[in-house]
């Protein structure tokens, strides 16, 4: 009974210390995820990936008609594939099979758009 007493007594300050670090822990890593990283890729369609499958047709042309039929906007970078959400529609139509870099918060294999452009438009621009 003494050793169960010591038990408890040793354990009530630990778990008082979880506790209160749970809403701490949950801002840090809320507050990370709030972060806007830029991610260069090609501007695809999450059902075909890295492989467009419509015979006679170019990447752009696949991924409009896949995204034209439900498929979701998506960026092709290494061998990650993002889908991109809250994008701008017409900007991601025009720049669909073409590399792009995306600025916006990734959650998981997300990418919450903030912002896209062609990437050599932005490597011009630097330029000046």
């Amino acid at each position: 009974m003494k050793s169960l007493a010591i038990a408890v007594a040793l354990l009530l300050p630990g778990v008082w210390l979880l506790v209160q670090c749970k809403p701490a822990c949950a801002q840090s890593s809320h507050s990370a995820a709030n972060h806007a990283t830029t991610v260069t890729g090609v501007i695809g369609d999450a059902v075909c990936g890295r492989k467009h499958a419509m015979g006679g047709k170019s990447d752009a042309e696949c991924t409009r008609e896949c995204v034209g039929r439900g498929s979701k906007y998506a960026l092709i970078a290494g061998d990650k594939i993002y889908i991109l959400e809250d994008g701008p529609a017409e900007a991601l139509d025009r720049l669909a099979g073409a590399r792009a870099l995306v600025v916006g918060t990734v959650e998981g294999d997300t990418i919450r758009v903030k912002s896209i452009a062609a990437e050599s438009s932005r490597l011009s621009q630097s330029k000046r």
